[in-house]
Parts: C-alpha cells; sequence; structure tokens
C-alpha cells in the first residue's frame, strides 16, 4: 500500500477534436499516455458518461461505465484508493489498458466539462452545428417558414396538441440524408 501511497497524481486534459456524420472524436490525455476515443450517435456514450462525472462528482467511492464504439469498447473506471488519492483506467474490450493513473477527483470531472464546454463553443462545432446533422428541431422548423417561426409560436402549437400530432410533427422535420448509389436498385436513408 506504501507504494501507492506516493505515486503522483497527474492531471488530465480532455480534448475534443472532431464532430461529423454522427461521430464526437475526443482524447483523454495524462501524463504520457492519451486514448483516443470515438463517440458514435448510434450508441450515444455521453448520457452514461455524464452519469459516471456526477457519481465521481459527488463522491462514490466506485464506478465505471463501458463505451461503444460501434465495435471496439472503451471501459472507463474510477476507484478511490486512499482520502485524496484516485486511480482512473480505461481499457478496451479485451481489457487490455490504455490508460492507468492516479488523478484528483474534481480535476478529473472538471476536465470532461471544460473539453465539452470549450468544444461546443469552438468555431469548428458551430459551423457543423449550423449546417449538419446537429441542428436543432426547431432550426428544422424554422428553415421552412419565411420569416423563421419564433420558438414561443412553435412551443405554443406543440404544446396545444396530441401525443400522435407531436409524433407526427416531430417525424416530418427528422433530418434525412439520402445516399444513391448509381449501379444498384436500393436507395438508402439515414433518419
Amino acid at each position: 500500500m506504501e507504494g501507492i501511497m506516493n505515486k503522483t497524481i497527474n492531471p488530465v486534459i480532455v480534448r475534443f477534436t472532431g464532430c461529423e456524420y454522427g461521430w464526437i472524436y475526443f482524447t483523454v490525455i495524462t501524463d504520457e499516455h492519451e486514448v483516443d476515443i470515438r463517440a458514435s450517435e448510434v450508441y450515444d456514450p455521453f448520457p452514461d458518461l455524464i452519469a459516471w462525472l456526477e457519481a465521481i462528482a459527488v463522491g462514490v467511492k466506485e464506478c465505471a461505465f463501458d463505451m461503444e464504439e460501434e465495435g471496439p469498447e472503451k471501459r472507463f473506471e474510477f476507484r478511490k484508493i486512499s482520502y485524496d488519492k484516485f486511480r482512473l483506467y480505461i481499457t478496451d474490450n479485451y481489457e487490455k489498458t490504455l490508460l492507468e493513473t492516479f488523478v484528483d477527483r474534481k480535476q478529473l470531472v472538471s476536465a470532461f466539462y471544460n473539453g465539452i464546454k470549450t468544444y461546443a463553443s469552438s468555431p469548428d462545432y458551430q459551423e457543423k452545428n449550423r449546417n449538419g446533422r446537429t441542428s436543432f428541431l426547431l432550426e428544422r422548423m424554422s428553415s421552412v417558414t419565411d420569416p423563421p417561426t419564433e420558438r414561443e409560436v412553435v412551443l405554443r402549437y406543440l404544446l396545444g396538441q396530441k401525443r400522435e400530432k407531436i409524433i407526427e410533427v416531430f417525424f416530418k422535420f427528422t433530418f434525412r440524408e439520402y445516399a444513391y448509389l448509381p449501379n444498384a436498385r436500393l436507395r438508402i436513408v439515414f433518419a
């Protein structure tokens, strides 16, 4: 136990590097290790990631979650070792350790929060948000009216509708991409 107590606490950096075609890429960096992560909208990891960070923030002694990357998986584990010493593990689906380090609990949560916040306000993300799949339902609804419909008008309309009508409206404005394969008799729709 004495060897563990003398281990250095390393700062963690979380850098979000891209967002396209239903993927968000980020890297977890500490001391001499770095792990590249691919978050897919098919297996949205952010609800589990946020729950994991919330558990760490409120002082849970041990918690973990698995993140599906449409093939490989990553497992994020956090474990309290002593009063002020915590261990972060990131492993792959073969249980190979990709990152293992001692961290400060608050700094770890802050690194993820600041990484997400910084990327969300970056020009790269803002441009993709305006022109890509990450546009909001209200933006898509407003884009078909001239002048654009105001948020309150849309909300008032939806609140006055029954469940079936709301679902119908949402499906009409769901983002779709079409892929045409010239030599095939198939049309693929991504919704």
